[in-house]
């Protein structure tokens, strides 16, 4: 019953969280994100684009000659703030390129924003609580899954979206075709598979284990393994991610 009831849970979670549009969506991030820090990496303000100078100084609609150039404006803002354009050139390739590291390129994905997404796990876990509630026969079961769904929220399912997040950063680039985007989106869930299994069967083995014995001790023991499995892979994560910002500045 317990098992089963774990199931549905699972079920209910992992389609709509790492479904295809989810994955692709996170890759489609990183690639943005390595495209944005190259472009700022390159940044060259002769470069940017300027109306008056793409319609050759001449209004399209009464072709009367553009006397103030754009450009040229901004050149002399540039030039009075910053010194002169190299200066604002050099600035924009090291201190924009590093706040947009930080702020945008340190984590995709927060952990607040793990369990503020995972919420509809919890209302699920409660409904289920509640059901026990009424029956006196299983008010037993509360602590059990208090704890264990206490334990999946906070660390279990950002243990998984941790890991997928990885797999979404390190699959980022785009493939030549449908198929070959299908399939690195499909590597990145699969990739999360061997954790599911271990976090079920931790649970399974300290359900059995503790289920003549103690429930409530074999439940946290259940939480306190998940906790280190959650801490040790966001401790790898963060790690991977300074890895890769150095490499894509």
């Amino acid at each position: 019953m317990v098992v089963s009831s774990f199931k549905k849970l699972i079920q209910n979670w992992v389609p709509p969280c790492e479904g295809n549009f989810l994955i692709s969506a996170f890759r489609s991030y990183f690639r943005t994100l390595e495209e944005s820090t190259h472009r700022l990496s390159e940044f060259q303000v002769h470069k940017a684009v300027c109306y008056c100078c793409s319609v050759n100084h001449h209004d399209p609609m009464t072709q009367n000659e553009i006397d103030v150039c754009d450009r040229e404006v901004v050149q002399m803002c540039v030039s009075s703030w910053f010194g002169s354009t190299t200066d604002f050139e050099a600035t924009v390739r090291s201190q924009v390129a590093e706040a947009l590291k930080h702020q945008v390129g340190s984590d995709a994905f927060p952990y607040a924003w793990i369990l503020g997404s995972s919420a509809p796990l919890m209302w699920m876990l409660l409904d289920l609580i509640a059901s026990y509630l009424k029956d006196e026969t299983l008010h037993f079961m509360v602590p059990f899954w208090i704890i264990r769904g206490f334990a999946w929220w906070l660390w279990g399912v950002p243990t998984l979206a941790t890991i997928g997040l990885f797999g979404a950063r390190r699959l980022r680039a785009k493939g030549g075709s449908l198929l070959a985007e299908n399939c690195r989106n499909l590597l990145v869930v699969v990739g999360t598979l061997p954790v599911v299994v271990v976090l079920v069967l931790w649970q399974i083995v300290t359900e059995v284990l503790f289920h003549k014995k103690d429930d409530t001790l074999g439940s946290l023991i259940f939480a306190f393994g998940v906790l280190i499995l959650f801490l040790i892979t966001r401790l790898a994560y963060r790690r991977s991610i300074r890895n890769k910002d150095s490499k894509l500045t």
